[in-house]
C-alpha cells in the first residue's frame, strides 16, 4: 500500500444464462392423435428442476389453449394436447416463453406441427 491506497483482487462468478428447448414428437397428426409436448431448461449443463411451465398451442384458425407443467430432475416437462376428432388441418403454433429471474428480459422458444 503506498500513499493510502490499497490494490483489491476480486473473483466475480457470473451464474450461466438459461437454455429453452421445446418440440413435438412428431411433425404430423391426424385428427384424434395425442402431441407430446416437451420443454427443456437449463442452465449450462444443470438442469432447471421444479420449474413451472406454460405452453400455448395456437391453431390454425387462431384458437388458443394453454398447457402447465413442471419440470423433472432432468429439467424436462411433458406436456399432451389432445387433437379432437374434428381438429382444423393447417400449421399449429406451439410457444414457451419465461421471464428469467433478476432480468428484465424473457426467454423463449416455439415450433410447430401440422395436422393433415
Amino acid at each position: 500500500m503506498r500513499n493510502g491506497s490499497a490494490v483489491a483482487t476480486y473473483a466475480i462468478a457470473t451464474p450461466a444464462s438459461l437454455s429453452v428447448s421445446l418440440w413435438t414428437d412428431q411433425s404430423s397428426y391426424v385428427p384424434g392423435q395425442t402431441v407430446a409436448i416437451r420443454v427443456s431448461l437449463l442452465y449450462g449443463a444443470v438442469p432447471d428442476v421444479g420449474a413451472s411451465v406454460t405452453v400455448t398451442v395456437t391453431s390454425p384458425k387462431g384458437r388458443t389453449t394453454t398447457l402447465t407443467g413442471t419440470t423433472g430432475s432432468t429439467g424436462m416437462a411433458s406436456l399432451s394436447y389432445k387433437l379432437g376428432r374434428n381438429a382444423p388441418a393447417g400449421t399449429y403454433i406451439v410457444q414457451y416463453g419465461t421471464s428469467v429471474a433478476g432480468a428484465a428480459s424473457t426467454m423463449g422458444a416455439s415450433t410447430s406441427f401440422s395436422v393433415q
